[in-house]
């Protein structure tokens, strides 16, 4: 089959995506517009229409309210909340960041670990980014551990 310019354009006109984005989902979708719409909207290649301030913060807001902020210990979950509700709380104990931060740095050395869940799947690589930060903590703790009982041992 042969993608030809009509399709591009009323791909283009419709997703609002390049040339080549339209080609390119024409090519993979036998020439199909809806289906070329839809690998475009689940690759997050389409353009929203909403541009405006409020707009985008609605799209933020849509954004944070599917976006989940989870705390577990092993398999039990400890809390999960909207990413609005975190950043809300967040904001409103500001002037308490050292006590918040220091929450997170105890949760972190009791074997505590963080999570967002999205259904977009956007949050693979702030996970990976969660993942690495505690077992460096999980690092540290084994260290810390290890030197202590050294120190025990060489008193001895």
């Amino acid at each position: 089959m042969s993608t030809n310019l009509n399709q591009i354009d009323e791909l283009r006109k419709r997703a609002k995506v390049s040339y080549s984005d339209a080609k390119e989902a024409l090519e993979v979708c036998n020439d199909d517009i809806l289906e070329a719409l839809v690998y475009l909207e689940k690759n997050n290649r389409t353009k929203s229409e909403k541009t405006g301030f409020f707009d985008r913060i609605g799209v933020l807001l849509k954004k944070g309210s599917n976006t989940r902020l989870t705390m577990y210990k092993q398999d039990k979950i400890i809390f999960n909340v909207s990413m609005n509700i975190a950043i809300l709380i967040a904001v409103i104990t500001l002037p308490f960041i050292q006590f918040i931060a220091l929450g997170a740095l105890v949760a972190l050395f009791t074997g505590h670990r963080f999570k967002l869940v999205s259904n977009s799947g956007d949050t693979s690589r702030i996970n990976q980014t969660l993942d690495k930060v505690s077992n460096a903590v999980d690092q540290m703790k084994e260290n810390i551990t290890k030197d202590s009982s050294q120190n025990t041992d060489n008193q001895y």
